[in-house]
């Protein structure tokens, strides 16, 4: 049985998936499965949190792509300090040998480096540095999930009209 390194130099990409348990990473995870990708998972129920260098250095070794965010924590005291000692961890992890593709899930205003885009406008800036052969921004404007979410939380017998699906939502 290969290990997760001999596979990714054999030529089997090995991909290194951040949030793996959330929506939007688990879907990612599920789809590069799919495609017969080897995925790795980075979340604190799988044993790898953001804050643990040690463990993110181990999930990143010998993988040649990443798909990355940084989470939002409305919780913490300093916003800006929380994602950017995330981001320089996740910049170290990356930097090791053999990363050759990077896909950032950044944020719609991140070129106005302010705000709440301030963290993954510093993470694009980390990333450029690191000279990858292949680095995305992903500047998702919209998530429908979340407005699935707003919908159906904010309203008793909410009102939806196409495209979604009854299943989703009741609609009048």
């Amino acid at each position: 049985m290969m290990t997760e390194v001999a596979q990714s130099k054999a030529g089997r990409r090995t991909i290194v998936v951040v949030g793996a348990t959330s929506e939007a990473g688990a879907a990612a995870s599920a789809r590069l499965q799919q495609r017969g990708r080897a995925v790795r998972g980075v979340a604190r129920s799988l044993g790898v949190a953001l804050f643990d260098k040690d463990a993110l250095n181990r999930a990143f070794a010998g993988a040649d792509s990443a798909y990355l965010m940084i989470p939002f924590d409305v919780q913490v005291p300093d916003l800006h300090r929380f994602e950017r000692d995330i981001g320089n961890r996740l910049a170290e992890a990356i930097s090791a040998p053999g990363m050759r593709r990077v896909v950032l899930l950044s944020g719609l205003n991140a070129h106005l480096k302010m705000g709440t885009s301030l963290g993954v406008a510093e993470m694009e800036e980390r990333l450029e540095a690191l000279g990858l052969d292949e680095l995305v921004h992903l500047r998702a404007g919209f998530f429908n999930e979340n407005f699935v979410k707003g919908v159906l939380s904010n309203s008793r017998r909410p009102a939806c009209s196409r495209p979604l699906s009854a299943a989703i939502c009741q609609c009048r």
